[in-house]
């Protein structure tokens, strides 16, 4: 439960501090008002793989349309796709964004969140 609480936190901070940059003028990323919590998938743990996974995504002004991992491990893209699927934002142009998501393992605990968005 405290890894839940510590990841519901860092979301919360993630969300409130992300920023997009696009064509080199900064402009806010959408504010996610809607999300699923990340998870740390049963095998990453398991085999205690931790890591960064950027993932790009599409949207049509409301919701996410398209994702797709770009770099970070294997065991840990789907689970960061998933995530990104289930988002919801406040109305706003449609467009492509990057999202990194950080898993780390920390004295036995397993955590996830994601942080810092880019336009494209």
């Amino acid at each position: 439960m405290k890894v839940l609480q510590h990841c519901l936190i860092l979301l919360t901070l993630a969300a409130v501090s992300t920023f997009a940059c696009a064509q080199g003028t900064e402009t806010f990323l959408p504010k996610v008002i809607d999300h699923a919590e990340p998870y740390y998938p049963p095998l990453g743990r398991t085999a205690r793989i931790s890591g960064d996974v950027l993932v790009r995504f599409t949207t049509d002004g409301q919701a996410v349309i398209n994702a797709d991992a770009e770099t970070g491990h294997e065991l840990l893209r789907s689970s960061a796709v998933e995530n990104v699927k289930t988002w919801k934002f406040v109305s706003h142009e449609p467009g492509t964004f990057h999202v990194t998501f950080r898993f780390r393992i920390i004295s036995g605990e397993m955590s996830s969140f994601f942080f810092r968005s880019l336009r494209l």
